[in-house]
């Protein structure tokens, strides 16, 4: 078997989805809410072969839904499809990808951002205490959204919990 794991493009091989959200919006107010979707939900997703043809669907973490597709529009195409069957064929009017390398760019564009942290967390040097006011910048912001202490049970709610968090601050920033 042909090793692809250096080849952009081929389904099946093109990462997973770190962090999903759902975002509603009430038209007659304007408000909007953010509703975290853990990537380890179970759903039903569509399989692809390695040259983009339906194969089958099948019970899988969130998560792989972007790894079949082609690392951009049909991934993200895909993981919409299984995040609406979670809520019942909602539709998702559109989405917005990045890629995490981005995080620390983007936030250092809007000057930083500013957040109180609900609970103690450390990734490397990078020591974010429940309660203390932090402006996250660059690395810092990657680390704050993205890493997780795979030793404890509830990490990756721990994590959605950072990342909804940010998220919000982020936007306020902005």
């Amino acid at each position: 078997q042909e090793d692809f794991s250096d080849i952009e493009g081929v389904n099946g091989l093109n990462g997973q989805a770190d962090a999903i959200f759902l975002c509603a919006m009430d038209t007659s107010t304007g408000k909007s809410t953010i509703i975290p979707v853990s990537r380890d939900i179970m759903v039903d997703v569509d399989l692809y072969s390695e040259d983009g043809q339906y194969v089958s669907s099948s019970k899988k973490q969130l998560c792989l839904a972007y790894a079949y597709g082609d690392g951009k529009h049909t991934s993200c195409e895909n993981t919409v499809k299984s995040v609406s069957r979670i809520f019942y064929g909602l539709p998702i009017n559109s989405y917005v990808a990045i890629d995490l390398e981005a995080i620390g760019v983007l936030t250092d564009k809007v000057g930083g951002v500013t957040l109180t942290p609900q609970v103690d967390f450390a990734y490397g040097s990078d020591i974010f205490s429940a309660g203390k006011e932090v402006i996250l910048k660059g690395d810092a912001a990657r680390s704050f959204v993205q890493s997780r202490d795979m030793d404890i049970l509830t990490s990756n709610e721990d994590r959605i919990l950072r990342q909804k968090q940010f998220m919000t601050a982020f936007f306020n920033s902005a």
